[in-house]
């Protein structure tokens, strides 16, 4: 894990900011693990869309290639939509790597707050993930930045398969 030089964490020491660092100290910590949910709630949210979406498109799509392949009409369409799922797949990779150090930082700050606090959860929480079996566990950030992969393999298939009926 990644540390922060305290005095680039804390602007003042407990003595010069006074008999509230304490109470402000827990505050701000609040306020940055609520952050840290919501950023979490963001990223299902934008997994969520993505998934629609490209599931939609792709069902679309193989209905459409079936409908056009009986009408015997171009299938350039086909291409262009499919570049465009895969545009669109892409994207959704890169959000969710965004996602991951956006929310990396903010817990690699947290586990330096703790260090200021009476108790430290989610340090003890990643210590405890850590200590048990590491093979068994995958990061979220692995298993979702899966997803968008598959996508992208079914709108090739998907071109790929339908070029090769039509020829």
């Amino acid at each position: 894990m990644t540390k922060i030089p305290k005095d680039e964490l804390f602007s003042k020491s407990k003595e010069k900011y006074g008999e509230n660092y304490q109470s402000h100290l827990l505050e701000q910590y609040k306020l940055f693990v609520q952050m840290a949910d919501n950023i979490s709630e963001r990223r299902s949210k934008t997994n969520t869309f993505f998934l629609s979406v490209n599931s939609f498109l792709l069902t679309a799509l193989g209905i459409f290639t079936k409908i056009v392949l009986d009408a015997d009409v171009g299938l350039w369409w086909l291409y262009v939509a499919s570049i465009g799922g895969i545009t669109f797949a892409i994207t959704w990779y890169v959000l969710i790597r965004n996602y991951k150090k956006l929310n990396s930082g903010k817990f690699v700050v947290i586990h330096e707050l703790e260090k200021e606090l009476p108790t430290a959860p989610y340090t003890k929480e990643w210590s405890i993930i850590r200590k048990e079996d590491d093979s068994k566990y995958q990061k979220l950030t692995n298993v979702e930045s899966f997803v968008p992969m598959i996508f992208i393999g079914l709108y090739l298939a998907l071109s790929i398969g339908t070029s090769l009926i039509t020829n």
